[in-house]
């Protein structure tokens, strides 16, 4: 039935915002979606040419810094730099959760300029944030978070709890 579905050609197949199931859209439908994401000039702005190569120097320029002031060895400083760097691709997830099944947008950054130095970054930086004391991995995380702190004892009075709901995070 899948295969079948890929062959109709006014219909996309897309993943599920906050699931594992596929979702079968009208192509037409994505694509007016998908436009009223990337021409909100809150969060996009259209380019005149790709700035892959930009980037690419200024990791080079950052990896040969760092390299030859120690602190990266010479695996790392090839590493990072992905010479044949090409733009990120965007998709969307669909929120079947919400009225309309809006789209959460998702850039890919997989074989980008940002993908090996983003690694890099993560690589050292997660054990660092998971060891702060107001480090909340998910929902899930924060519901136990609330148990333990229940567990202490009521709050003041004044006291107020907050969460946020991050609805684009870059």
């Amino acid at each position: 039935a899948l295969a079948a579905l890929k062959e109709v050609d006014n219909v996309t197949i897309q993943i599920q915002d906050k699931g594992s199931k596929f979702v079968v859209i009208d192509k037409s439908v994505y694509n007016s979606k998908m436009k009223e994401q990337l021409e909100n000039p809150l969060h996009y702005q259209k380019l005149e040419h790709d700035p892959s190569a930009d980037y690419v120097d200024v990791i080079t320029k950052w990896s040969k810094k760092w390299l030859e002031k120690g602190q990266i060895n010479d695996e790392i400083a090839n590493w990072v730099i992905n010479g044949s760097a090409k733009p990120g691709k965007a998709f969307g997830t669909i929120k079947t959760h919400k009225q309309g099944n809006l789209l959460r947008l998702i850039t890919s950054c997989c074989g980008t300029a940002i993908e090996n130095p983003s690694a890099f970054t993560e690589f050292y930086l997660k054990p660092l944030a998971q060891n702060l004391p107001s480090f909340v991995k998910d929902t899930t995380h924060f519901l136990q978070r609330i148990e333990e702190l229940n567990k202490t004892g009521p709050f003041p009075e004044d006291s107020l709890l907050v969460s946020w709901d991050v609805i684009a995070m870059f």
